[in-house]
């Protein structure tokens, strides 16, 4: 609703009919005192009453106002929510945020925090292994030129790194073998996070003697 009034040193009040309503962006807006509209143009207006006295004369007042197309959205893409990642490990965090006015944000527009671990970073792709141990909560807030905001949130669980699970299967413990006799060694190994472990990082080492070789088994 836009209101106003004017007054005229020769004619006193300005009566409605000499009152007029414009916008720069959508023209001739209605006459009177007061106008109630519902169909301004999203943007920014300058809004302008003129007022016109019985000689013709004219005089204007103007305000500005912005008409709004709505909050910012923003989804988060990854990690999803209830996601547990081992200490260290890179996670990428994804977010796609919009804005009717703005277009496609990102940059400092677009901030994430952890509830354990504060502001992590800007943008809308970040990729991190500092998270510190325990459930966060994560949020990224999308905030638009006119300063209207949207969050999401996802939750994420960091565990400690677990060592590799490794065993010995050849020979028993305790045996024992002739000096310079050929013994077999066989072993196994495996990580819940890294399900090929590479030979050259299985070693074999002897408390008397040092590294004896590398890889499930040796000789």
């Amino acid at each position: 609703t836009l209101t106003g009034s004017a007054a005229d040193i020769q004619d006193g009040p300005v009566p409605d009919s000499g009152l007029s309503w414009s916008s720069d962006r959508d023209g001739w807006l209605g006459s009177g005192s007061s106008v109630t509209l519902s169909g301004l143009s999203a943007g920014l207006h300058t809004i302008t009453l003129t007022a016109a006295d019985s000689a013709g004369a004219a005089g204007t007042a103007m305000i500005r106002l912005n008409v709004y197309a709505g909050i910012p959205t923003i989804n988060i893409l990854q990690p999803a929510t209830g996601q547990t990642f081992r200490a260290g490990r890179e996670i990428t965090f994804e977010a796609s945020a919009r804005d009717d006015q703005d277009g496609a944000l990102d940059g400092s527009s677009v901030v994430w925090t952890s509830s354990r671990d504060g502001q992590l970073g800007t943008g809308s792709h970040l990729a991190l292994r500092s998270l510190s141990l325990g459930t966060h909560t994560i949020r990224v807030e999308a905030t638009d030129s006119d300063g209207w905001k949207a969050s999401a949130d996802t939750a994420v669980t960091i565990e400690s790194r677990q060592p590799p699970q490794v065993s010995i299967l050849f020979p028993r413990a305790s045996a024992s073998f002739p000096l310079n006799r050929k013994i077999y060694f066989y072993g196994q190994a495996s990580d819940s996070e890294d399900p090929s472990i590479e030979s050259q990082n299985l070693i074999w080492s002897s408390d008397k003697d040092g590294e004896l070789g590398r890889g499930l088994g040796i000789t």
